[in-house]
Order: structure tokens, then sequence, then C-alpha cells
């Protein structure tokens, strides 16, 4: 049986076409698959800035976290924020948590949220039980993350007495070589590009619980976006 040559001609094109696709389907997978490490210059400071661990810099780890995304998300290409500059900008959170919400301490995922949105132009949307993956994305494509935590859980051996029941701490890039965050821990004298396992944080996101229950919380973390 003699086929139209238009049918062959457009079999052909087709062929073509769908090659094409594909082509170009696997060239974007190629030029955008996530690095294996990433890492997102943000300002930092402990929440002592002087590192006189008595209040309100004792709990200030949420207003701290807070204070280093809002210096990113103005551009600021300072290594850190000058230690009167970090406290006048957390003692103005602390005012306004007073002021708004009644207390200045232990804010959860809700709060915190609250605290941003009246207090600046970027966003935050809480993610209840977020992926490994889905934190990495947010690292690849410069949007630090804001990890809610249960303290004890971390591990760290630079807290007293095991660290808080409730943390907060600011995901600045990973490293899959290591598999670990690279986070600013505003929870010690020097905590810039503190490193975590992410076995370590992923075991210890929970939103906070009052009476010492943080450990039941759901896991959660905040996405910022300018």
């Amino acid at each position: 049986m003699n086929v139209p040559k238009i049918a062959i001609i457009l079999t052909t094109v087709a062929a073509l076409v769908i090659v094409g696709l594909v082509a170009t389907k696997l060239q974007w997978q190629q030029v955008f698959s996530p690095p294996t490490s990433h890492w997102i210059a943000v300002p930092y400071s402990s929440q002592s800035p002087d590192g006189v661990w008595a209040e309100p810099w004792e709990n200030a780890c949420e207003e701290t976290t807070i204070t280093m995304l809002n210096a990113y998300y103005k551009h600021d290409k300072r290594a850190q924020i000058p230690n009167q500059e970090a406290k006048d900008s957390i003692t103005a959170i602390i005012n306004w948590e007073k002021n708004n919400l009644g207390f200045a301490k232990d804010t959860g995922a809700a709060d915190t949220k609250k605290i941003i949105d009246a207090l600046y132009k970027w966003e935050a949307k809480i993610i209840y039980n977020p992926s490994l993956d889905s934190i990495k994305n947010e690292l690849y494509h410069n949007r630090p993350v804001v990890l809610l935590v249960h303290g004890t859980s971390l591990k760290n051996p630079h807290f007293v007495d095991g660290g808080p029941n409730y943390h907060m701490l600011l995901a600045v890039g990973y490293d899959d070589k290591t598999q670990e965050f690279i986070t600013h821990e505003p929870g010690m004298n020097n905590g810039q590009d503190f490193r975590y396992p992410y076995a370590t944080i992923m075991t210890a996101l929970h939103d906070y619980v009052a009476d010492l229950k943080t450990e039941t919380g759901t896991p959660v973390v905040l996405f910022t976006h300018s």
C-alpha cells in the first residue's frame, strides 16, 4: 500500500518535535539540577550580642532570627550585624510582642508569623511536616528557612544544661557531602554558619508547646520570601 507523501512528512515532523521536546526536557533537568551544596550570605547575630546570657537575651532566639532575616531581605551585605544595632532590633521586637501579644517569650509558628506580618515587608509562610528536600529547595533559591525546634534534641555541646526546651534558628545553606544544614545559630556566642546533621534538624523540628512539651509539637518551619 502506498502511503501518501503528506502523511510521511507529517509523521516525520511529529517525530522531530517529540525528539526536540525530550532533548529540551533533559537539557532543562541538567541546567536546573540543584547543586550538592548551597550557602546564602545572611548577616549574623547572636541572641546575646554582648555575650551576657541574661534576660532579655537569654530567650531572644526568635527576635534574633527575625533580625537576621530582616537584614538579609534589606540586602545587607555585612557578615555580622553590629552588637548595638542587633540589640536595638531585638529590643524593638520584644517591645512589640509585649504590647501586641502580651508576652515576649517562646513565640511559636503562628505568633512568629504575626510579628513578621506586622513589622516587615517580606513574608513568612507556615509549613507543617516539611520534607528535607522542600527545605533544601528553599535554600537553593536563596530563601532562608526559620527552624522551630525542640532545643535539647539538637544535642548542641555549646548549650548550657542541654539547651532550651524550645528554640529557633535560621537555616542558610545545606551540604549533601557532609549531610548537614548550615545554620545561623543564635544560641551561641558565635554560631555563624554552625552545622547540624540533616537527621538532627529533621528530628528536632517541633512547634512550641507550653509546659515543656515542645517535643510533642507538630514539625514546622517558616518559609520566607521578599
